[in-house]
C-alpha cells in the first residue's frame, strides 16, 4: 500500500513539474511588449533619433539629425544651432549623447565636435576647440570611468578624456591616438574595462587603450579582424562584440591568459544582418537593432534544449502601421530610462518604448505561433486549458495546442466554436453556434484525441435548440447545456436522456435565451443568465428545479442593474458577482427583505459597462474583460485597468471567452488572440513621476534663468 502511495505521489509530482515546465516555456517564447510612440506628430525634431540620455531630473533627451529634444512626460522642447547665439547648440546633426555624474547633458555632433549642457544654466558650452576635439571631428561616442574622466572617441581615430569639474572649464588630460602601424582606424564605440584600459569598436576589429602608457594598439584575441560596430559587457562581466554580420563574444578573458581569448560568434536561431546596436536591459535581456530587420530580442539557450542555439523573438512585429507614424526596420540605439521604461531609436519612425517593469502578459496568436500559422482566424470565442494543452475555439473552428511540442490541429472546421468544456469524466464537450451545429463530444486519451462527434443525433437525445451558449455539470454529473432559442438542456450523468426546461414547459423560465450557466460552488443552486430577462437562480432539490427569478426594475436602483446577464462567480468571500453588459458589475447582497444588488459601473471608476469575461484570481479578486482588462478589487471596489499598451492583444475581449486553470493563471480571448498570464505576476506600472521645477513666472509672466526682476538675480534652475 505505502508503495503504491508512493508511485502515486510521484506521477503527480512529475506531472505537475511537467506542466510549469511547459508553461516556462510559453512564457519565454510568447511574452509580448507594446509600444507607444514620440514621433514628429507629437513635436519631435526628426524622425531619425540617433542617441538618447537621462538627465537628474528625469527628462529623456534624444538627439536627432535635426535637433535636440528635451521631453518631460508631456511636451517636447526643442534646442537647434543659432548662429546668432553663441550658447546655442553649435550642430542640429547629432550622434550621441551622455549624461554624467553632475547632472550634464553631453552631445556629440557630426561637424561641430562636442559641447555640454549645463542644466542648472540652461546653457550650451562648447569645448575648447584648441585642447578638445575639432570643430570637425565626428564624435562617436561618450562614456565616464569611475574617477570621472568623461572619455570620448571620435570617427578617425583618437581617443580624449576629459575632468570636467563644477565651475571649472572642462579640461582635456588625455589625448590617445591610434598606434601608427594600424592607422588609420574608425572608432564606432567604446567599453570602459577600468581606470587604465578601454576596448575600442573599430573597422579593422577591437582595439585596446592604455591610458598610462597613451597608446592604443590591436586586441590579442584570435578571430580579431572585421568591423565592430557596438560593444557591450553584461551583467556577468562577458564582452559581447556587434557586427554587421552577426553577435560575437570574447571568451578566455576570465582564464588567467593561459589561452589566447578569442573573439568567436554565437549560435542564433536566426540569421542576423546588418547590426547597427546591441544593448541589455536591466531585467537582463539582449536586444539588437539592425539598419533593416528592425529589432531582435534574443532569449538564451535553454538548458533542457541541450543546445548553445539563442532563440529569437520579433518584439515589434505586431505594430500597427495604421496607429504608427513612420519606419521600424531601421534600428538606431536602444537606451533603458529610470522609470523602467526601455526607448528604441529608429531612422525614420522617431523613438517606440515599451514598459519593461509590468510586462507579465502573454499573448498566443493563431496566425503565427512559433513561426507558423495554427487557424486562418485570430479571433479567440472560447478557451480550455489542459495538461499542457490549449483548446482555442474560432470562428474557423477548434484549434488545439500542444504547447510544449508547438504542434498542433484543427477539429470542426468553419464553425464558430462558442464554449469548451471538460467533464469529470474526461469528456470534451464543445458547444457551437448556428441553427444546426449543436453539441459535440471529443474523446482525449494517452493515444490521443479523437474525431469529434455529435451529441442529440437521436430524437431521444436532441436538444432543443442547436445554438450553444455554455455548457457545466452538476454535482450529480448531470450536463447543462444553455442554448439561444431553446431554454436549458440536461443530459443525464450516463448520457442517455435529455430533459428539456423551456418556458412552454417550466412557467418559473422567463426566456429562452439563456446565455450562460454557473454551479454555484457553495450552495445546490444553478445561475441561469438570461439574454433579456436579468438573473434566475435554479434550485436543485431531487429533480425539481425551483426558479427563482431577478430583473432590473427601472425605480429600483437596488435591483439588477441590467438584464443581459453573463458571468456569474462565487468568490472566496462567498460573495456573489454578476457581470453584465450594459450595467457594468453587480454583487448580490442578502438581506432579511430579500436580496438587493450593489453595482459597480462606469461611474464607480470602470472603463466600461460591457463586461464580457469574468474570473477570480488567487487574491478573490476579479479580472472584468470586455474593453481592455480590469483587475476589480473586490475588498475596496477600486479597479486598474490594462489595455493594448500594456502588452493585450487589443482593447477588445469576446464573451464568455475565459478560463482558469489549476495553477492560477488566467486566460482570456480576443480579436486578435488569447493574453494569458499568472496573476501574482502582475504589478501596477503607473510611474510616479519625479517632482522637477520647470520654470518660474513672476505677475503672470515668464522669468527667464540670468533675468533680473524686482532687484533679484534668478540664476539658475532648482
Amino acid at each position: 500500500m505505502i508503495a503504491l502511495l508512493r508511485n502515486v505521489l510521484y506521477r503527480i509530482v512529475c506531472s505537475v513539474i511537467a506542466i510549469m515546465l511547459i508553461y516556462q516555456v510559453m512564457a519565454q517564447g510568447n511574452s509580448n511588449l507594446s509600444y507607444k510612440q514620440l514621433s514628429v506628430n507629437q513635436g519631435l525634431s526628426h524622425s531619425d533619433v540617433t542617441s538618447m540620455a537621462q538627465d537628474i531630473s528625469g527628462h529623456l533627451w534624444l538627439g536627432t539629425h535635426n535637433g535636440l529634444n528635451k521631453y518631460d512626460g508631456q511636451k517636447i522642447t526643442v534646442f537647434k544651432h543659432d548662429s546668432q547665439d553663441p550658447n546655442s547648440l553649435p550642430d542640429n546633426r547629432i550622434t550621441v549623447l551622455f549624461a554624467d555624474k553632475a547632472g550634464n547633458i553631453w552631445i556629440g555632433t557630426e561637424r561641430n565636435g562636442l559641447c555640454f549642457y549645463n542644466s542648472r544654466k540652461e546653457t550650451f558650452t562648447k569645448i575648447d576647440q584648441n585642447s578638445a576635439p575639432s570643430p570637425q571631428i565626428w564624435i562617436t561616442d561618450i562614456k565616464q570611468d569611475r574617477k570621472g574622466i568623461i572619455w570620448v572617441t571620435t570617427k578617425k581615430g583618437t581617443l580624449f578624456g576629459i575632468v570636467s569639474e563644477v565651475s571649472k572649464s572642462p579640461k582635456i588630460v588625455h589625448k590617445i591616438s591610434v598606434a601608427k602601424a594600424d592607422m588609420p582606424i574608425n572608432i564606432s564605440s567604446m567599453l570602459i574595462e577600468d581606470h587604465n584600459k578601454l576596448y575600442l569598436a573599430t573597422d579593422k576589429g577591437i582595439y585596446t587603450a592604455y591610458v598610462s602608457e597613451k597608446i592604443i594598439k590591436k586586441s590579442n584575441f584570435t578571430n580579431n579582424n572585421g568591423g565592430i560596430v557596438k560593444l557591450l559587457k553584461d551583467y556577468t562581466n562577458n564582452i559581447w562584440a556587434a557586427k554587421r554580420d552577426g553577435i560575437y563574444k570574447i571568451e578566455g578573458l576570465d582564464n588567467g591568459m593561459l589561452v589566447q581569448p578569442a573573439l568567436n560568434k554565437i549560435q542564433i536561431q536566426e540569421n542576423i544582418e546588418k547590426i547597427e546596436s546591441i544593448f541589455q536591459d536591466k531585467n537582463g535581456t539582449i536586444w539588437v537593432g539592425t539598419l533593416k530587420d528592425g529589432v531582435y530580442r534574443l532569449r538564451p539557450p535553454s538548458p533542457s534544449d541541450n543546445s548553445l542555439t539563442w532563440k529569437v523573438e520579433h518584439p515589434l512585429s505586431h505594430i500597427n502601421n495604421y496607429e504608427f507614424t513612420g519606419s521600424f526596420f531601421n534600428i538606431k540605439c536602444f537606451f533603458e530610462d529610470k522609470y523602467g521604461l526601455l526607448w528604441v531609436g529608429t531612422a525614420g519612425g522617431g523613438a517606440i518604448y515599451s514598459n519593461l517593469k509590468n510586462k507579465m502578459f502573454y499573448t498566443i496568436s493563431t496566425r503565427l505561433f512559433n513561426g507558423k500559422n495554427l487557424i486562418n482566424d485570430t479571433y479567440i470565442s472560447s478557451v480550455y486549458s489542459d495538461n499542457g494543452t490549449l483548446w482555442l475555439g474560432t470562428r474557423k473552428g477548434l484549434c488545439v495546442l500542444d504547447v510544449s511540442s508547438g504542434t498542433s490541429k484543427v477539429y470542426l472546421q468553419d464553425k464558430t466554436v462558442n464554449t469548451i468544456y471538460k467533464d469529470t469524466k474526461g469528456v470534451f464537450w464543445i458547444g457551437l453556434a448556428g441553427r444546426i451545429d449543436g453539441l459535440w463530444r471529443i474523446e482525449k486519451s494517452a493515444k490521443g484525441i479523437s474525431e469529434p462527434t455529435k451529441f442529440g443525433i437521436n430524437d431521444a437525445l436532441k436538444l432543443s435548440a442547436q445554438s450553444v451558449t455554455s455548457i457545466t455539470e452538476d454535482d450529480a454529473g448531470q450536463l447543462w447545456v444553455s442554448t439561444i432559442n431553446g431554454g436549458i438542456n440536461i443530459i443525464s450523468e450516463d448520457r442517455k436522456s435529455v430533459m428539456h426546461l423551456r418556458t412552454n414547459n417550466h412557467k418559473g423560465l422567463l426566456s429562452n435565451n439563456i446565455n450562460n450557466i454557473y454551479n454555484d460552488p457553495l450552495y445546490s443552486y444553478m445561475w441561469i443568465s438570461y439574454r433579456d430577462k436579468g438573473l434566475a437562480r435554479i434550485s436543485l432539490n431531487n429533480g425539481f428545479y425551483g426558479i427563482r427569478n431577478y430583473s432590473h426594475q427601472e425605480k429600483n436602483n437596488k435591483s439588477l442593474s441590467s438584464n443581459f446577464t453573463w458571468a456569474v462567480k462565487r468568490t472566496k468571500d462567498s460573495s456573489l458577482w454578476i457581470a453584465t453588459l450594459g450595467g457594468g458589475l453587480n454583487k448580490m447582497i442578502e438581506t432579511s427583505k430579500g436580496p438587493v444588488f450593489t453595482h459597480f459601473t462606469v461611474a464607480n471608476g470602470l472603463k466600461d459597462n460591457d463586461i464580457e469575461a469574468m474570473e477570480e484570481d488567487t487574491y478573490g479578486n476579479l479580472w472584468l474583460a470586455g474593453y481592455g482588462l480590469t483587475n476589480f478589487n473586490t475588498k475596496t471596489g477600486t479597479s486598474t485597468f490594462y489595455d493594448y499598451t500594456d502588452g493585450l492583444q487589443s482593447n477588445a475581449f469576446k464573451v464568455g471567452s475565459s478560463f482558469k486553470d489549476e495553477f492560477g493563471r488566467l486566460y482570456f480571448g480576443g480579436i486578435n488572440g488569447l493574453n494569458y498570464f499568472d496573476p501574482t505576476n502582475i504589478e501596477n506600472g503607473n510611474i510616479a513621476p519625479d517632482i522637477v521645477f520647470t520654470g518660474l513666472r513672476v505677475f503672470n509672466k515668464n522669468i527667464n534663468v540670468g533675468e533680473e526682476k524686482m532687484s533679484r538675480l534668478y540664476y539658475q534652475m532648482l
